[in-house]
């Protein structure tokens, strides 16, 4: 009879907090993530990834932040640094055998692809160009195949260079 007391006792507090947890997100006009997860963010010394990794640490996750830093900068991620949460690692998403090694020392839920070099300077610059099209097929399809092994979502974004020199008239 008392063989379940202890469950549900358990399952009164539990339930109690996440009302006490509703009430607070109201008073303070957000809400709380109850889950953290592992992001990988790529490109993650850029301006978008820098930020995109302080926005999520913020929130309890855990980040890795890889980034060549070719074109990304590390001052943007020092202050991130400091975080435990926060891992950043120097190399290349083309390289196959670090996108693997990754894999298979971290369990990845969200995968976010900020990394390429932009900028119409940076293309005609020192083979940039040539990077710029190796990161946008190999690296994301190191990062595709990473977030299908953990069954991850994978978020990608391009920049204004796809659309070519706008008309204006």
């Amino acid at each position: 009879m008392f063989k379940c007391l202890p469950i549900c006792i358990f399952s009164w507090v539990l339930l109690l907090v996440l009302l006490f947890l509703q009430k607070l997100s109201i008073i303070l006009g957000h809400s709380f993530i109850l889950i953290f997860m592992n992001i990988l963010i790529a490109g993650g010394a850029g301006f978008l990834g820098s930020n995109f990794a302080a926005y999520f640490l913020d929130r309890g996750h855990t980040v890795v932040a890889i980034d060549n830093l070719i074109t990304g900068e590390i001052e943007n991620i020092r202050a991130l640094e400091q975080n435990a949460s926060f891992t950043f690692i120097e190399g290349d998403i083309c390289n196959t055998e670090l996108i693997v090694f990754l894999g298979k020392t971290y369990s990845f839920d969200r995968v976010y692809d900020f990394a390429c070099p932009t900028g119409v300077p940076n293309i005609a610059a020192d083979k940039l160009g040539e990077l710029m099209l190796d990161t946008c097929t190999i690296g994301v399809r190191n990062l595709l195949n990473l977030a299908r092994t953990h069954k991850a979502k994978f978020f990608h974004a391009s920049s204004a260079e796809v659309y070519g020199e706008p008309e204006v008239s």
